[in-house]
């Protein structure tokens, strides 16, 4: 990784660092942590001009204020609107939820945290990648796939503008152990491309009854989506959608074709009745029973594996529906877990190559790894971001008294992201 040059970089030319772990982190630990993030960061292509940032002290108390003073202190320094706060945490601290809270609900400037003990050690790795994060929210872009990584022409989007899109829910627990009838909001959330690489992605959030799986407002976190498609891309539309909805099992797979997938009918004449993309819808399962191994061992890799590429379409799947199964990450222990895809619905009229192909490149497209992930870059998003929201609930449950900008109480609903943000990939 220290080697690679990120693909489009930002230059970060003002920043700050709020250390809320100064007992473990004294100045002169911090001061030596600093140099090394500068110097790497030249290293993969990041132009740091401020190289030396303002540093405030962290008041778990008054998370808000002190996010506040250390943007306008880089401000000051550098003439310039801040561009990202580095915290410096305690291992495991709740702080956490309440500079995420502030950051991206009331400030409109990504943060992004880093435990004091790993810090402390300086490791080039753990900086290296710790700036792939923070490359995303200047909003740079780590990795593309090149063109020629196609030969046979089986990636059919790019002749046409498209989004891909992922789409998940993260349920919280129930507010009273062992009622699960009286359940915290469960979280639903959607990411959708609006770059032509199809790498940089845009974040919607809804909160919704807890333990509810199918999104209830998945028509409107699409609209969202495509007018911020718009704005970036001189007002066109996207012709072509390609959905990954991830969490949801075979048993409600007909709940998702009769609400979900005509949310997004509907929602497509709302915004125009011209509108009219094609649509295709792919559910991603992780968890099920199925493994794939190598019926010839000279097949495997290295670690007794089937190698990352591998697709199953035929024997252990439908007869008739189009499904699949794909390894798209490398096992390095163990037995790999095939992710197993089925589309839903599809006018693309994608071949099962063609899709089985975009799914396996957009697995090398997630942005905090540099090599393929096992899951379908989107589906992975969906669900960081969704996580995300649970974090700003949580945050805003638990310092109501320090975001005075945002609504609090477990009935406040889910806060809102700052507009700065919109476009921002701040939850990685």
């Amino acid at each position: 990784m220290r080697a690679e040059q990120f693909s489009e970089t930002v230059p970060l030319e003002s920043w700050a660092v709020v250390n809320f772990a100064e007992r473990q982190f004294n100045p002169q630990r911090l001061g030596e942590f600093l140099g090394q993030f500068v110097r790497f960061g030249g290293s993969n292509g990041i132009v740091i001009r401020l190289t030396q940032p303002p540093i405030v002290h962290g008041n778990v108390n008054d998370v808000e204020g002190c996010l506040r003073m250390a943007a306008k202190d880089a401000e000051r320094r550098s003439n310039k609107p801040c561009q990202i706060l580095i915290c410096i945490i305690n291992d495991f601290d709740k702080v956490y939820n309440r500079i995420k809270l502030a950051s991206d609900s009331v400030l409109g400037i990504p943060s992004q945290c880093m435990q004091a003990s790993k810090a402390a050690r300086a490791n080039p790795q753990y900086i290296a990648n710790v700036q792939l994060k923070v490359n995303l929210k200047l909003g740079g872009k780590n990795f593309t796939v090149a063109p020629n990584g196609d030969p046979r022409g089986i990636f059919p989007l790019e002749s046409k503008p498209y989004v891909i899109i992922g789409a998940d829910v993260s349920h919280g627990p129930a507010l009273v152990r062992g009622d699960t009838a009286n359940r915290k909001p469960s979280v639903a959330a959607m990411v959708g491309t609006f770059d032509r690489e199809g790498v940089k992605y845009a974040g919607v959030l809804r909160d919704q009854p807890g333990g509810t799986e199918i999104i209830q407002d998945l028509g409107g976190m699409f609209a969202q989506l495509v007018d911020n498609f718009a704005r970036h891309n001189k007002g066109l539309r996207p012709a072509r959608l390609v959905v990954y909805r991830d969490g949801v099992s075979e048993g409600q797979f007909q709940q998702v074709i009769d609400s979900e997938l005509m949310q997004l009918r509907r929602a497509c004449m709302q915004i125009d009745p011209a509108f009219r993309p094609f649509l295709t819808f792919v559910t991603a399962q992780k968890r099920h029973n199925s493994k794939v191994f190598a019926s010839n061992p000279k097949d495997a890799d290295r670690s007794g594996n089937v190698p990352s590429g591998t697709v199953v379409d035929t024997t252990i799947c439908h007869p008739k529906e189009f499904d699949f199964f794909l390894v798209s990450q490398g096992g390095l222990q163990g037995t790999s877990r095939p992710t197993h895809y089925k589309v839903l619905f599809d006018d693309n009229k994608f071949t099962p190559d063609q899709l089985q192909a975009l799914t396996y490149r957009l697995c090398f497209t997630f942005a905090r790894a540099t090599r393929s992930v096992g899951l379908v870059t989107p589906a992975y998003y969906a669900d960081l971001l969704a996580e995300r929201g649970r974090n700003l609930l949580d945050g805003d449950d638990e310092s109501s008294s320090e975001t005075s900008s945002v609504a609090s109480g477990p009935q406040a609903g889910m806060p809102t992201i700052h507009p700065s943000l919109s476009a921002n990939m701040y939850f990685i």
